[in-house]
């Protein structure tokens, strides 16, 4: 412990995504002192919005795939200020999860439920389509149900979720905004590099490196929205690369002056493309081999078409395209990067065009050095962005967002799931029981087990 510390509060929140500012606004909103340690310079995490190509304005989502949706009551909770776009019409297709995914969402703001009172898990046969696509993307293995499939199958499907007007910035701005508002102080572009534990009540002390110099601030609480894997390096344990998780999505975002008509014929849900039960197997052995997949599975989908918004300043029939991949493990790009990641764009860009009728290059805007508006990233690219470990979008493979049998609940973090181990360290982020893409949730977790400790 170091003598006297920059600053002390009751809670620290390592981490500005989601979850960590949920948990900071509930907090500061009961009253407690909170500060947010974030190494960006921008709050949100993944969820952010960029401009990637030079001279457009077209601005694209950083976080791979449909956003999920906060729970009426936790937005009310948040005093959350969005403006959405409802989804399509069209009802959902039924999926073997729809009826444990109801039993689960009604949950999902209480203490963690017991499996004995929900419905059980479907069998383990093979999914295919969406399914199968939603299931890969929380886990490396076979396309099965699974705790990624059954976080997708919430509220709807990711199909049915309505979407932010602004895409992942505003969702980043009225998170920010609703913290702020509560009275929780943001630190950003202080990157952590330590957590140190206080015995008995003592505060614990975290270092933040600022471009100003080294800080070190005392809390009572420390709630971590990063990857468990690099909490524990932070509590000063020894890096296990064996217990590394591995990521395995590959995202490709486009820009095109006009849509493919079979995506614009879907208005915006996800177009499938491989996903059929022998593609994914075959994904899946070339994977396995050390191959990159031949024939990618994926889906495509037009967040522009829903929210015009970001194309705002495009020319008229301008759009953005937004490809995530499936069974590209992040080991697969260890050997070159940047070729791999070029190769593994070339096989979906051939996959898309079989699967389109038309060529997607062909549809390609250009940015102000006449370069096509394409940008892939690779699980090690999303590694470097987001301090993801092995570019896995959800921290390590999910688990079942319910307490299994004969769990010990007869603690505050035990009980609503944030449990790390460490004495007043708590999971609020992906690596919680019910992280994963449950907007907000895990952060309120961790916020609900502070405030019914001692």
């Amino acid at each position: 412990m170091t003598d006297s510390p920059t600053a002390s509060y009751d809670v620290a929140v390592v981490g500005a995504g989601h979850h960590g500012l949920t948990a900071a606004t509930l907090l500061a909103q009961a009253g407690l002192s909170v500060v947010v340690l974030d190494r960006l310079d921008r709050p949100g995490g993944a969820a952010a919005t960029t401009q990637p190509w030079s001279g457009r304005s077209a601005r694209v989502s950083r976080w791979p795939g449909p956003v999920p949706p906060f729970p009426q009551r936790l937005a009310e909770e948040l005093d959350l200020r969005l403006d959405v776009v409802a989804p399509p019409a069209d009802p959902p297709t039924p999926t073997p999860l729809d009826a444990l995914a109801a039993a689960v969402e009604a949950t999902l703001l209480d203490p963690l439920p017991s499996t004995r009172s929900l419905p059980p898990v479907p069998g383990t046969e093979p999914l295919s389509g969406l399914a199968a696509l939603d299931a890969l993307a929380g886990s490396p293995g076979p396309a099965v149900a699974n705790p990624s499939a059954l976080r997708a199958a919430l509220a709807g499907g990711a199909d049915r979720w309505p979407q932010v007007v602004g895409g992942g910035a505003a969702v980043a701005d009225a998170l920010a905004a609703a913290a702020t508002r509560a009275g929780a102080e943001l630190r950003l572009g202080g990157g952590v590099s330590a957590v140190r534990t206080g015995a008995d009540e003592a505060p614990h002390e975290v270092d933040a490196d600022f471009a100003s110099g080294r800080e070190t601030i005392g809390a009572r609480w420390v709630l971590a929205d990063l990857a468990p894997w690099i909490l524990h390096i932070l509590l000063g344990e020894p890096e296990d690369a064996e217990s590394k998780p591995q990521g395995s999505r590959f995202v490709v975002d486009l820009l095109v002056d006009r849509l493919p008509r079979r995506v614009l014929e879907l208005q915006g849900a996800r177009l499938v493309v491989a996903a059929d039960a022998a593609s994914l197997a075959a994904a899946y052995d070339d994977a396995r081999s050390g191959r990159l997949p031949r024939r990618p599975p994926g889906a495509l989908h037009s967040p522009s078409l829903r929210d015009p918004s970001l194309v705002a300043g495009e020319p008229d029939g301008t759009h953005t395209l937004t490809w995530v991949g499936v069974h590209h493990p992040v080991h697969l790009f260890d050997p070159d990067p940047r070729e791999r990641r070029e190769e593994a764009l070339r096989h979906v860009l051939a996959v898309l065009d079989d699967t389109l009728g038309e060529s997607v290059e062909g549809l390609l805007a250009r940015d102000a050095a006449g370069h096509p508006c394409a940008e892939a990233r690779s699980p090690l690219d999303l590694e470097a962005e987001f301090a993801a470990p092995g570019g896995h979008p959800f921290h390590g493979d999910l688990d079942w967002p319910w307490a299994p049998p004969r769990a010990r609940l007869d603690t505050p973090e035990l009980a609503w799931g944030v449990a790390t181990g460490h004495p007043r360290v708590l999971l609020a982020g992906s690596g919680a029981r019910r992280g994963g893409t449950l907007s907000g949730v895990a952060g309120r977790d961790a916020a609900q087990a502070v405030l019914a400790s001692p």
